[in-house]
């Protein structure tokens, strides 16, 4: 079953590729663009910071990148391993995690430093 995520009040959308503000209605789905579907840039706010961040699925992912589990615990990607339709991710200072491979992952690609 695949993880879901609602909107919180921390969270903006922006495309990248066209600069336009989104709604969670507009891209929870894919998280993709409506209009250029490029994929959309996550305003997250984590511990008072905020972070640009995308939604990928587990194969989408590469190790050395960074993500949050549950938008608080800020976790590196040390490895990934594909078994059928599942992958596991080793995640440092946590445990490895199995995830579909229709799951969202949410991966920080930096600050936020646009508004």
């Amino acid at each position: 079953m695949a993880r879901s995520f609602r909107s919180q009040t921390t969270e903006k959308y922006q495309c990248p590729q066209c600069q336009n503000a989104r709604e969670f209605h507009e891209v929870h789905r894919n998280w993709q663009c409506p209009v250029c579907d490029h994929k959309v840039r996550i305003r997250l706010e984590i511990d008072g910071f905020a972070h640009a961040c995308y939604r990928l699925t587990p194969g989408q992912l590469k190790v050395g990148e960074i993500v949050t589990l549950e938008n608080e615990h800020i976790h590196e990607v040390l490895a990934i391993t594909k078994n059928g339709r599942q992958y596991r991710i080793a995640l440092k200072s946590y445990t490895s995690i199995i995830f579909n491979e229709d799951e969202i992952i949410t991966q920080i690609d930096g600050g936020w430093y646009l508004d």
